[in-house]
């Protein structure tokens, strides 16, 4: 009994693996398509539209982006919300430098 309860354990673990696999690959082809439709825009154009979105999604957007594209829109966009990109990009970077204290 134990033994078909540790088979139908590993059976479903490897199927949520495969799940995580398949919703994971998904969004990362949303993100792409989103910045592929963001590369064809105008730098204001686009910076209207990113200064709009959460600051996490927005420099997940940017961060995709070309930097030579990327610098045009941020000039683009309003200063708090350039800001705050920009505090969310630094906040991830930093995330991996700094060693994290308990």
């Amino acid at each position: 009994m134990a033994r078909a309860q540790i088979a139908e354990l590993i059976r479903l673990r490897t199927e949520i693996e495969q799940l995580v696999v398949r919703e994971s690959t998904a969004a990362e082809a949303d993100i792409d398509a989103l910045v592929a439709l963001y590369v064809n825009m105008r730098p204001q154009q686009a910076a209207k539209v990113l200064e709009r979105l959460e600051p996490p999604r927005a420099a997940i957007i940017l961060l995709k982006i070309p930097e030579r594209q990327a610098g045009p829109i941020m000039a683009q966009m309003e200063p708090p919300a350039a800001l705050a990109v920009t505090q969310e990009i630094a906040g991830r970077r930093e995330a991996f430098r700094t060693p994290q204290t308990p």
